[in-house]
């Protein structure tokens, strides 16, 4: 059986005010970071990130045990590397033994669909938990089309806090 592997950087985390979605389920957590930029939308204070699209190695579909067994499938490509200055946002990588059902949950929460227009995609990409020296893939959600409007306000700490 395959594990789910989750990045989360927002209102999901364990102190977030939405993580009743993950709790409750048999997940361990480890904190990590990824390296990509953490934004505010402007119009709602909701969270999102983008990340260098270089690195993005598979699409989320509606497929989770496909999707979970591509994790075991890739490996995080040799030529991967942060630069010493880059951004990173800090979070948690969730791994999720029993994933289908909450996968479903999160996907809904993420407004993600596969094929439909969405406000957010799920990709596959590197992670690094805190007590590692070494990158390993999870699934992420990223903003639609990894792009960031003008009138949003990038967290130059990398950190989400709840106001």
């Amino acid at each position: 059986m395959h594990i789910f592997k989750l990045f989360i950087y927002g209102t999901l985390r364990s102190d977030g005010p939405e993580f009743h979605l993950l709790s409750g389920t048999d997940a361990t957590m480890s904190k990590a970071k990824i390296n990509a930029k953490l934004y505010l939308r402007a119009e709602d204070n909701i969270p999102y990130i983008t990340v260098p699209g270089k690195y993005i190695l598979g699409r989320g579909s509606h497929d989770y045990t496909k999707d979970a067994a591509l994790i075991g499938k890739l490996t995080v490509p040799e030529d991967y590397s942060v630069e010493p200055n880059a951004p990173m946002v800090e979070g948690e990588l969730f791994e999720l033994p029993g994933y289908k059902q909450i996968m479903q949950v999160v996907d809904l929460y993420e407004d993600f669909s596969p094929g439909y227009e969405s406000e957010y995609d799920r990709v596959l990409y590197p992670v690094k938990r805190e007590d590692s020296d070494t990158y390993e893939l999870a699934w992420v959600y990223v903003i639609a089309n990894n792009h960031a409007e003008p009138e949003d306000k990038q967290i130059e700490s990398g950190i989400y806090l709840q106001d």
